[in-house]
């Protein structure tokens, strides 16, 4: 295949992942709580207007607010009903109309939704690098399925095989799906399913990449989930899959056929009003998973992102993290270094796309690493809101970062600079990164 062509055909595409777009406004999320303010009325009646698609049961669940309640007129828990609602994904927007009752006294609320279209573009797969001539494939989903409130995707990806003896073409399958809140509760099920043949690149001194090895993943992931709040959920996941390796396998995997089984607990606390743009609020998220049987490992990591408005359309975000793995963990559940670099293109469903080294700005040796048991980093950006329309494309935010990035071994750590800038757009399909990283990461150069 000529990569000019190849080259041509990822103008198109340059936008790289895409995700759901959820929750969208532009003030400040209220606190929730009981006050004061105005006289004490009854809710005789709510009605909800405008779900020609999304079930009424789904709206309802997510008021704060129910028929019999008594509270003040000024009570934030209207106003937080609203949030709640939009936060759900399926409406560019929402609005709470208050009527009056068929007495004094009483009074109705309307919940008035405009629905958007939920069928997304998670994430586009597609480039070409040195030694694989090209990659492609989709991620799409529907974030409420039949207006049930049901997530499910499917995502697939194949790669060209690599340049290198042994080498054979990589792909990859994921199906997923999830229910937040079954039968209208606090709990939910998701699930997974995932098969991938993949063509590893080995590492040797002298060339740095020598030859190919292929192994086969088959499995899947069930969990539960539960709301401890409108801002926090928890979750417990349980893996298991079957990986297939030759007589001689890519590092940190046994020969020939062995399991991998897991369990994993995992906090998220979401305090973003707008989760896919964000201009206010923080988010932190912790995992542990713990492995036992053939590869017994526990991997642990923690993020969190703080977003502020600077002044008018100017925003600044701050994001740590780190990450540490003890124990025999497989190489597919390492840390790998283009998933923490994004001047690097990230493994596509797990599979390596792409051999290149890592920069190495500060002579550390990070173009020597390409997996680690542990990590860190930090990053600085700066956002500015473009616009905002109730359109097919909804937002648009121009933004730049700077920060640094670790990753190795106890006895091989290195620590080095990355950066990135671009153009984000809000669309109906998803959320499409223009940036100097997709770029770079998609074209060799």
């Amino acid at each position: 295949m000529r990569r000019t062509a190849v080259v041509a055909a990822l103008l198109v595409a340059l936008g790289g992942g895409a995700s759901p777009r959820w929750a969208r406004a532009q003030e400040d999320e209220p606190p929730l709580g009981e006050s004061d303010f105005g006289p004490v009325v009854e809710i005789e009646r709510i009605d909800v207007a405008g779900n020609a698609r999304t079930g009424e049961k789904i709206v309802r669940r997510a008021l704060l607010v129910h028929e019999g309640d008594r509270l003040h007129a000024g009570d934030p828990r209207l106003n937080g009903s609203r949030w709640r609602v939009l936060a759900l994904g399926y409406f560019l927007d929402v609005r709470l109309e208050l009527g009056k009752g068929s007495r004094r006294g009483l009074v109705t609320i309307t919940v008035r939704v405009v629905e958007r279209g939920t069928t997304t573009l998670n994430r586009l797969f597609l480039g070409t690098s040195d030694l694989t001539d090209i990659w492609l494939g989709l991620d799409v989903g529907d974030t409420n399925l039949f207006g049930t409130g049901v997530a499910v995707s499917a995502a697939a990806v194949w790669a060209d095989a690599p340049d290198l003896p042994g080498g054979e073409p990589q792909w990859a399958l994921r199906l997923r799906a999830a229910d937040t809140a079954v039968m209208g509760s606090r709990f939910g099920v998701r699930g997974s399913f995932l098969y991938a043949d993949a063509s590893e690149a080995v590492e040797s001194t002298d060339p740095p990449v020598s030859e190919a090895r292929g192994y086969r993943r088959v499995g899947g992931v069930a969990g539960v989930t539960y709301d401890v709040s409108r801002l926090a959920t928890i979750g417990l996941d349980v893996r298991v899959e079957q990986v297939s390796a030759g007589a001689v396998p890519p590092p940190f995997l046994r020969a020939a056929d062995s399991l991998v089984s897991s369990v994993a607990v995992g906090v998220d606390i979401d305090r973003r009003p707008d989760p896919v743009l964000p201009y206010t609020g923080d988010r932190f998220v912790l995992s542990i998973e713990g492995g036992v049987g053939d590869y017994d490992f526990v991997r642990a990591g923690a993020r969190y992102g703080i977003w502020r408005r600077l002044t008018g359309r100017h925003i600044g975000s701050l994001q740590v993290g780190a990450g540490t793995i003890a124990g025999d963990a497989p190489l597919f559940d390492r840390f790998y270094v283009g998933d923490l670099n994004p001047l690097l293109p990230p493994r596509a469903l797990d599979l390596v796309i792409s051999t290149r080294p890592s920069p190495d700005f500060l002579g550390t040796g990070m173009d020597e690493l390409r997996y680690g048991r542990h990590t860190a980093f930090f990053s600085l950006e700066y956002a500015y809101q473009l616009f905002r329309w109730a359109r097919t494309v909804h937002g648009g935010d121009l933004f730049a970062s700077v920060g640094m990035f670790g990753l190795g071994d106890a006895d091989s750590f290195a620590v080095d600079l990355t950066f990135n800038a671009g153009l984000r757009l809000d669309t109906a399909i998803g959320v499409f990164e223009l940036s100097l990283g997709n770029a770079l990461g998609r074209i060799p150069f």
